[in-house]
């Protein structure tokens, strides 16, 4: 019986059990483990093969279907991937094409409701369209979510809508979203009965009735007004814009974080006197908002506009309960990267963080990763307005996270809040 062998592959050493040993030694498990793995991914390397599903497909209505689906996975097969996003093929189509793809939509509920969902968010936020029998064939299903897709939704869906609430099955918060999504002046109505009188499956909700509105970025006034907490016209942030001077993304300032003590950096400052902004109603000459990439990652940030339109750490800023102790470590966030597209787009464009379009924006929806977080001005405490939003991975490789930037026309107080998955 050999008492102990060791492996004799180079630079390992590991000892063999004794009763799989051979006297002259040999490999151990975990080097042969590694051979074998070895072995395989240069198989897979010398063997596999390009397969270009788009070759040859010009519609972009099937070319869309191709980008749906997912093929099944095999080592020895890299799909290529189509040279646009799925949202540069959306914005092409015409009004028959997006009537087929709702179409498509519709017929494929009945067999892969989480597929359908899907492409009925992008349909309904990239594109405009007839999109009434999609919302009546979402509501036959009880299928509310993505929210949404019922922006626009007729009379008929919103009013079964509100009856429906009522009902023992119905998944309320769905169903406030989706009406929140609509909100017309009957949804504007009924929220406002609601605030009034709450109903008795309120007690169910973790927020009042009415404020799901928020999610679909607009409130109740106090007088009871639809009060929007948007501003547009929307820009996306890209790379190519980086030297505009309209909107200013991510700079260095000369002053530090009283909390961290990490450099503060202007996150957004956008000139107000740029036409296309003239009806965002903003008193300051630049809506500038400064915050710490740091301590933002877990507590609102505030700051003091200026009368110059500069903007410094605010007075109402409270340091949160914790902080992390290595800020120092902290990787510095890339300067003057993304800058304000020459185009406009339409304001919800980015409101699902998980589609394939520039999150990085100023003006429109925010693009929530978690729940809708507008945060109170600690000046009036009224609900801020979102003014943009920096996508962490649209600066830098790796990053992720997005910070969400805020402005209070009346008090001249700008915040910035951030989450990340």
């Amino acid at each position: 019986m050999v008492d102990r062998v060791v492996c004799t592959v180079d630079g390992c050493g590991n000892a063999i059990l004794p009763e799989t040993a051979q006297e002259t030694g040999g490999p151990c498990m975990a080097c042969v483990g590694k051979k074998k793995a070895a072995e395989r991914r240069a198989h897979i390397e010398a063997n596999r093969v390009d397969i270009d599903r788009f070759a040859g497909v010009t519609d972009p209505v099937e070319i869309l279907a191709l980008m749906s689906q997912r093929p099944k996975f095999d080592p020895l097969v890299r799909h290529v991937s189509y040279p646009e996003s799925a949202y540069d093929v959306y914005v092409r189509l015409s009004p028959d094409q997006i009537a087929a793809v709702r179409d498509r939509v519709i017929r494929l509920l009945e067999t892969d409701a989480e597929q359908a969902a899907e492409i009925a968010g992008e349909l309904t936020t990239f594109t405009t369209g007839e999109f009434g029998p999609l919302h009546e064939a979402f509501f036959q299903r009880d299928s509310l979510w993505p929210p949404y897709i019922f922006r626009g939704a007729a009379a008929s869906v919103r009013d079964r809508l509100i009856r429906a609430l009522d009902g023992p099955d119905l998944r309320r918060n769905h169903a406030l979203l989706a009406l929140a999504w609509i909100g017309d002046p009957v949804v504007v109505s009924q929220f406002n009965a609601w605030r009034r009188t709450p109903p008795q499956w309120a007690a169910e909700l973790h927020v009042e009735p009415h404020d799901y509105a928020k999610a679909a970025g607009w409130e109740l006034s106090s007088d009871g007004a639809r009060r929007e907490l948007t501003v547009q016209p929307c820009f996306a942030l890209v790379p190519d814009r980086a030297d505009s001077s309209e909107v200013v993304v991510v700079t260095d300032r000369g002053d530090r974080c009283p909390w961290c003590e990490q450099p503060l950096i202007d996150l957004l400052a956008i000139d107000m006197a740029v036409s296309e902004f003239s009806s965002w109603g903003m008193r300051h000459p630049r809506v500038t908002i400064t915050t710490c990439h740091v301590c933002s990652g877990y507590g609102t940030v505030f700051c003091d506009s200026t009368t110059e339109g500069s903007a410094r750490w605010s007075k109402h800023n409270v340091k949160p309960d914790y902080l992390p102790d290595d800020a120092a470590n902290w990787g510095r966030m890339p300067t003057r990267y993304l800058g304000a597209a020459a185009q406009s787009r339409p304001p919800h464009t980015a409101i699902d963080w998980m589609t394939d379009v520039t999150l990085s924006q100023v003006g429109g929806l925010p693009s929530w990763i978690q729940d809708e977080a507008h945060p109170k001005c600690p000046g009036c405490n009224s609900t801020m307005m979102f003014v943009g939003q920096v996508s962490n991975e649209e600066l830098a490789e790796f990053s992720e996270g997005v910070y969400y930037a805020f402005f209070c026309r009346e008090c001249g107080i700008g915040a910035t809040e951030y989450q990340q998955t």
